[in-house]
Order: C-alpha cells, then structure tokens, then sequence
C-alpha cells in the first residue's frame, strides 16, 4: 500500500526511541486526546469564545507538532493566532474547516496503521 502517510513519527521517535510499546502508548494517548480537544474546539467556536479557541488551538499545536502532521502545521498556528489578536476572524471557520478534515483523517490512519 502506498499511502501517503498524513503524519511522520520521527518527532515522537527522538523521545522514545523505537520502542513499538511506547511507540503504540503515544499513539493512543494521540488518538484518545485529540478528538476531545478537536470537539472543544469547535464548541468554544460556535459559542464565539475566542479564549477557548485560541487555548484549544494552542493545545492542539503540541500534539499536531508532535505528530508532525504537516498539512496543518501552519494552520493551526494561524488558528491560534487570529483568536488571540481576534483580528481575521471570518477566516477562522475555514481554517477550523482544514483542521477538522486534516486531523480526522490523521486520526483514521493512525487507527488503521495500529490496528485500533
């Protein structure tokens, strides 16, 4: 299968070295904390919160860092940051949008490549 792989985990690799169980530990640690900040993400959006955003925003940067989850990487920087200054705002449903579509894509990979 020659599936473009929408994260790389030499970030997570230089931590832990190559140890599968490890390895496998961060992944789900990824896999069970993600959805959950995505979902309070998009809560604190659509009740106009900017603070959560921009906090949930910079949660999500770590773990997308991390993961290296290249496609979104600026994405959620810009994310964070028009919550914060609150300048740009009627971009950020879009950049909501991509991070949405990218990370549950990442995350569905993710399951499918540990079998979880």
């Amino acid at each position: 299968m020659s599936e473009e792989k929408l994260y790389d985990l030499s970030t997570v690799k230089e931590f832990v070295g190559d140890d599968p169980e490890q390895i496998a530990g961060l992944v789900m640690i990824f896999l069970e904390d993600v959805p959950d900040m995505l979902e309070k993400l998009n809560d604190s959006h659509s009740k106009g919160d900017f603070d959560q955003v921009k906090f949930f925003a910079h949660k999500l940067k770590s773990s997308i860092d991390l993961f290296k989850v290249d496609a979104i990487t600026s994405v959620i920087r810009e994310l964070e940051e028009n919550s914060k200054s609150r300048t740009n705002t009627e971009a950020i449903p879009v950049l909501l949008g991509k991070v949405n579509q990218s990370l549950d894509s990442t995350l569905q990979q993710l399951r499918e490549d540990y079998n979880l």
